[in-house]
């Protein structure tokens, strides 16, 4: 039995639940931060944080922070880091890695993935801000591969 992961540990609050198999973790199920109320209170009451910086400020710089730990991880194991916009086949990616590496376990690269998703922009009112959803939608994606 593997040690729990510590992104799981610490963020167990989040999820329901994590399914695991040879190739990869798969989480399935309902984000409540699709809908821009829910989204807007998890920034305010567990974030704790205020909306302005949290769009301005901090949601870009740990975005850049992750892909950054990401490419840092990819070194460092000595896999393929890959950047691409718009769709991929993510599976064909995997398998061409693991055929040209000859990957028989651990890691087979990290895939970043731009592609279109939801997202925020900020609207102002009398005195606040609100989040609102926005038509501008691409969003940076991380997809870890594990071999299998």
């Amino acid at each position: 039995m593997s040690p729990v992961c510590p992104f799981f540990a610490q963020n167990a609050n989040v999820f329901r639940s994590a399914l695991s198999c040879f190739d990869r973790v798969i989480f399935k199920g309902h984000l409540p931060i699709s809908y821009p109320e829910k989204f807007q209170a998890f920034v305010d009451y567990t974030l704790k944080l205020q909306r302005v910086k949290f769009i301005k400020h901090h949601a870009p710089l740990w975005s850049k922070h992750l892909v950054e730990h990401a490419r840092q991880q990819a070194e460092r194991q000595q896999r393929a880091f890959d950047y691409h916009q718009g769709n991929i086949d993510k599976d064909a990616w995997a398998k061409r890695q693991r055929l040209s590496h000859d990957i028989r376990e651990g890691l087979i690269g990290i895939l970043c993935v731009q592609e279109s998703c939801s997202t925020y922009k900020l609207a102002y009112g009398k005195g606040d801000s609100s989040l609102r959803s926005s038509s501008h939608s691409a969003s940076g994606a991380l997809l870890l591969l594990p071999g299998s």
